[in-house]
């Protein structure tokens, strides 16, 4: 009694399907766990980046405006406007950094980092993927 394609239902593919899915999942929540706390906070901080674009998109989006200026309020105007909880804060306990214009990119948000000053290890918008060279002397 061989196996052949007959003998493979919907249920048993199913059923593969979901061990995978188990087998990525505890993987991933592994993997994760495997992070030092340096990393964890970076990542984080990246996540807080994202959360910052994402309600500057919206604002805009439904305003049908572009980012609020620096001058005009910057990330308050989005507390303000219902689109942030409060203004956020990096893992080491310090405000977002944002500016619009930006000098890097069309905005800037970044984290100052765990020294808390713009240094090497600020975790910044424009550079996702970590090779950019920051002239310091530019902020």
């Amino acid at each position: 009694m061989g196996l052949n394609r007959k003998d493979i239902s919907l249920l048993d593919l199913v059923i593969v399907m979901l061990c995978v899915l188990v087998v990525v999942v505890i993987s991933a929540h592994y993997v994760e766990a495997l992070e030092s706390p340096q990393q964890a906070d970076a990542r984080r901080a990246r996540d807080g980046l994202m959360i910052i674009e994402s309600a500057v998109g919206g604002y805009g989006t439904d305003r049908g405006v572009g980012p609020p200026s620096s001058a005009a309020g910057g990330l308050q105007v989005l507390v303000e406007a219902g689109y942030l909880p409060g203004i956020p804060v990096d893992p080491w306990g310090q405000p977002y950094q944002y500016q619009y214009p930006g000098a890097y990119d069309i905005m800037d948000i970044w984290s100052r980092g765990p020294d808390r000053v713009d240094s090497e290890d600020d975790i910044v918008s424009w550079d996702r993927y970590g090779n950019l060279v920051r002239d310091l002397g530019v902020k």
